[in-house]
């Protein structure tokens, strides 16, 4: 049987990925300008996300998977599983919550947070006028060789390897602040 196709979701909506519910805020891109004449301005690209952790313990946020190298690792920016087209950050993507001027790697159980996940990218790189996410979602399953049980990304088996399965498709306009 054929998986079902992802949901085909845009910028305001709501998705119950198992372990958490999401709302894709959006996405942005902007310049932050140099207060030296020896460093470079920065371009940046962000993406948004409220999130509620529904697990029953503290969870890091994580990173965002590697087409190259899939893990079925649970934590959140994990569950997006790759952009279209691809975001070459300089040095992959800084993941963070931030909620009242804090900023932290931590989803509570229960409370709504802000997600991003920064991409810092060359000055010059051409930025897309849209997005396309594969998202994952997220199962609780019983543990390997022992009684516990996990939640970990939604997978299937191809080849004796479990690669994560994409639930929905996320459009998302990219906003382009300053210049």
């Amino acid at each position: 049987m054929p998986d079902p196709p992802p949901k085909q979701l845009g910028a305001g909506q709501f998705l119950d990925q198992g372990l958490y519910r999401t709302q894709f805020v959006g996405a942005k891109s902007y310049v932050t300008p140099s207060d030296s004449e020896y460093v470079d301005d920065k371009r940046f690209l962000d993406l948004e996300f409220k999130v509620i952790n529904l697990g029953q313990d503290t969870d890091v946020v994580g990173g965002p998977s590697d087409p190259a190298r899939p893990s079925v690792w649970s934590a959140f920016a994990n569950s997006v599983l790759r952009t279209t087209p691809p975001v070459k950050g300089k040095y992959g993507a800084d993941t963070f919550v931030f909620d009242r001027g804090v900023r932290s790697k931590q989803l509570h159980p229960g409370i709504t947070s802000t997600v991003v996940v920064r991409y810092q990218l060359e000055l010059n790189a051409e930025v897309p006028e849209k997005l396309t996410l594969d998202v994952g979602g997220h199962e609780y399953v019983a543990g390997f060789n022992d009684p516990s049980s996990k939640w970990q990304l939604l997978s299937k088996e191809v080849n004796d390897k479990y690669i994560p399965v994409t639930v929905a498709k996320v459009t998302l306009p990219v906003r382009k602040e300053g210049a």
